[in-house]
């Protein structure tokens, strides 16, 4: 189990690190601001701590309903 953990823990930091270049490509031509650069990276970051504390199972989505049909 731990070697899965440490598999998805990588490819999940080389996403996020290859999303953040992407954002700051966007930045650099312009596309976007440096401020909501900054704002699109710092959720990013944020969903990915989240991510990790839930071992890098996604949550269930808002309507349960759904989470349930999914699992039977």
């Amino acid at each position: 189990m731990r070697k899965i953990t440490n598999n998805k823990t990588t490819l999940h930091k080389d996403i996020l690190s290859k999303k953040r270049e992407m954002v700051n490509k966007y930045v650099e031509y312009g596309v976007i601001s440096k401020e909501k650069g900054n704002k699109i990276i710092s959720h990013m970051e944020k969903r990915y701590e989240k991510l990790e504390e839930n071992d890098f199972i996604p949550k269930c989505p808002r309507s349960k309903k759904k989470c349930i049909e999914k699992t039977n």
